[in-house]
């Protein structure tokens, strides 16, 4: 498909009745996926600092492995909103 084709294309959706509505709902959904990311995301980070250093200064093997858990999920919780993101329209 060449650009003017492309351009054309575009020109006449986005003249389409409930178009600037749908591309509006869009980005206001953008937005609020990246805030709930962001309010995910800080907690988690402390959490995994927090178990970093419990881990680092454990007096015991188990709460060694019990901080080593806790990192492991704080990860797996960051993946998901990464992969969250990345299936948010742009």
């Amino acid at each position: 498909m060449s650009p003017g084709s492309l351009r054309r294309i575009q020109a006449r959706w986005r003249s389409r009745p409930g178009a600037q509505a749908l591309a509006e709902a869009r980005a206001e959904h953008h937005r609020t996926l990246r805030k709930l990311a962001h309010d995910l995301r800080n907690p988690l980070n402390s959490i995994l600092l927090m178990a970093q250093l419990l881990e680092e200064t454990a007096g015991s093997p188990d709460v060694a492995r019990i901080a080593g858990r806790i990192q492991k999920q704080c990860l797996e919780m960051n993946g998901m909103v990464d992969k969250a993101l990345e299936s948010a329209p742009e």
